[in-house]
């Protein structure tokens, strides 16, 4: 099994841009890689990946909305997060990428190293965004 990051940042650098797959950043044509190899994917989708990436991977345009707390029980941060996370899981979902569709992708992770940063927005509130977090990346 490989583990592969999807990062934000790079797939969606503009606000209201059109998500890029294309030439290095074509995540399907990896994914096929993958399974054409016979290797099983955990698709780490973020929003937020770590992977010493610069903020992560979330883009900077993220941070210019009005309100924005990332990685919370914010709700500028849950809608933009949702929509990320949506575009993502559609496409898997538009070109048969998961194992029951007969695709590579066993595992699918939402948010990445969470636990060290939920107690700067109190458990209660860490614990509720990663419950959200979950419920409406499914």
């Amino acid at each position: 099994m490989i583990e592969a990051y999807v990062f934000w940042d790079v797939h969606q650098p503009e606000k209201d841009g059109e998500l890029n797959f294309s030439d290095n950043f074509d995540l399907l044509k990896f994914l096929h890689l993958c399974q054409d190899h016979g290797l099983f994917v955990n698709l780490r989708i973020g929003p937020y990946v770590c992977a010493e990436w610069n903020a992560g991977g979330i883009p900077v345009w993220v941070r210019e909305i009005d309100g924005m707390v990332f990685r919370s029980d914010n709700e500028p941060w849950k809608r933009e997060m949702k929509t990320w996370m949506e575009r993502v899981v559609n496409l898997m979902n538009d070109n048969n990428m998961w194992s029951n569709q007969g695709g590579p992708i066993i595992l699918a992770q939402v948010e990445n190293e969470y636990g060290n940063v939920e107690f700067m927005y109190a458990l209660e509130g860490g614990h509720k965004y990663m419950e959200w977090a979950v419920r409406s990346s499914v």
